[in-house]
């Protein structure tokens, strides 16, 4: 008697706990959960627009929804001064620019061979007309660039 009782304790149990799970697995909405797309915190609302959203949910992008189109060229400004500061003297901003925002990867790769091999070509020559190749800082720059 008491055995029986005991199963049949452990099978209501089991089916009570499965029933439960069954229920909170259903309303919680597992595929759609979104932590990064799902915040109110806009503090470019109060404080001023430097502040707005760095990181963007992944469905803004991908599917769609509230495509962002501005903040892909947000820091263009920023990194142009911060590498014309840099190479102050050694390229002018002009070409920095090029570099960073407008070449070929045609010009990037015959560059990288320039610097791998020391072997000139007629893009190499232009280039070196224009810009310091053999300075430590524009090599340093274009290698980064590149890698």
């Amino acid at each position: 008697m008491k055995t029986t009782f005991l199963r049949n304790c452990v099978l209501v149990f089991s089916l009570c706990g499965l029933f439960f799970y069954g229920i909170v697995y259903a309303c919680a909405d597992y595929w759609d959960w979104d932590y990064d797309g799902n915040s109110s915190f806009t503090p470019e609302t109060f404080v001023d627009k430097s502040y707005s959203p760095l990181f963007f949910s992944n469905y803004e992008y991908f599917y769609g929804i509230g495509f962002d189109t501005e903040h892909v060229t947000r820091f263009n400004n920023e990194v142009l001064a911060e590498w014309t500061t840099f190479l102050k003297g050694s390229c002018h901003p002009k070409w920095v620019r090029y570099f960073l925002l407008e070449s070929s990867s045609k010009t990037v790769k015959e560059l990288r061979v320039y610097y791998a091999t020391n072997k000139k070509t007629t893009l190499v020559n232009q280039w070196e007309r224009k810009v310091k190749l053999n300075d430590p800082k524009t090599k340093s720059f274009i290698q980064f660039y590149i890698s």
